[in-house]
């Protein structure tokens, strides 16, 4: 556990840690989280990265957001 801890501190991606867990295990053990200025790993479908989500996940997303 101290190599992650000092890994998060050095490489300061645990925004991205956090982001694709949820993606990979959803939500169910998770009440709240706050990504504040976190590097998201890449999660849009395109030609190198066929498995993800395609754009319009995003645009849905973004909406939800926007009409909070």
């Amino acid at each position: 556990m101290d190599t992650y801890a000092n890994d998060l501190a050095t490489h300061c991606s645990g925004g991205g840690e956090v982001a694709r867990y949820i993606r990979r295990f959803g939500t169910r053990h998770i009440v709240q989280i706050a990504l504040v200025a976190a590097i998201s790993p890449m999660m849009l479908k395109t030609y190198s990265n066929p498995e993800d989500q395609p754009i319009e996940v995003f645009h849905t997303m973004r909406a939800a957001v926007a009409a909070a």
